[in-house]
């Protein structure tokens, strides 16, 4: 897609192929209107194009000779294009020049900890990471050893909307599988990577996961089920029977 509001000025090289002092063009992008039913139904509109697209720029005078295209202002959302050297020679045809502005890529990383104990990590929990815009799965994520994961593959922060402007794409991460002896985190945590510059091509978000460490609600009842019953003396076991967890007595609960 065209992006809108790119300054970019043309230099003229000269014959040791270095920029003359002064740019001897230069416009915004975008600030030629957009192709229209008309110009659909006319032919008009290029290949790659379509219908509401912005128009590229057009120079209808450059003398023949060596230059370069370079971007003076990047829009906010994009990384500064690398400038494009190129040549006009007359041969009556109409020469196209492309400049691209990338979108900067994002990267995740997960910390899993115990909620009550944060110098504690986590190994073997399992997240999905979502593109929530597109609803699209992107990676499974598990903590190694360290409770950390880090996502495989880098994902773009945003779009070009119709309007040729940046837009970000929302991000969420939810836990599918808690570590052992853990239980599940149900937070949704929701996110768009925060754009920097025109110069950071790469960002990175960290989300710091919390877990509960697995829960047992014990009351002695009587036989209706309806009244708690205090004194009893009660005992938790671990699975084989042998080890001792906890033993209690039981209160009357309001």
């Amino acid at each position: 897609k065209p992006v809108k509001d790119a300054f970019l000025e043309i230099y003229k090289l000269d014959n040791k192929s270095k920029r003359e002092q002064k740019p001897v063009y230069a416009f915004y992008t975008g600030a030629d209107g957009v192709y229209t039913k008309k110009d659909k139904e006319e032919g008009l509109i290029p290949a790659g194009f379509e219908e509401g697209d912005l128009k590229p720029h057009k120079i209808k005078y450059i003398e023949e000779g060596e230059y370069e295209l370079v971007e003076s202002k990047t829009p906010f959302g994009f990384v500064k294009a690398d400038s494009v050297k190129f040549t006009v020679k007359d041969s009556r045809k109409v020469q196209t020049i492309k400049m691209k502005d990338p979108i900067p890529k994002g990267e995740l990383k997960i910390v899993k900890k115990d909620r009550n104990d944060p110098g504690k990590f986590l190994e073997g929990a399992e997240f999905e990471y979502r593109n929530k815009t597109l609803g699209t799965l992107i990676e499974v994520l598990a903590t190694d050893e360290n409770g950390r994961a880090k996502s495989s593959k880098s994902v773009d922060i945003g779009y070009v909307d119709k309007n040729g402007k940046f837009k970000p794409y929302i991000y969420e991460v939810k836990e599918k599988n808690a570590p052992k002896d853990y239980m599940l985190n149900t937070e949704v945590f929701e996110f768009c990577y925060e754009y920097k510059d025109e110069n950071t091509k790469l960002l990175s978000i960290s989300y710091d996961a919390l877990n509960d460490v697995n829960q047992v609600k014990i009351s002695k009842k009587s036989l209706s089920g309806k009244e708690e019953l205090a004194g009893a003396k009660l005992r938790l076991y671990e699975k084989t029977g042998k080890k001792l967890v906890e033993e209690w007595i039981s209160t009357k609960q309001e």
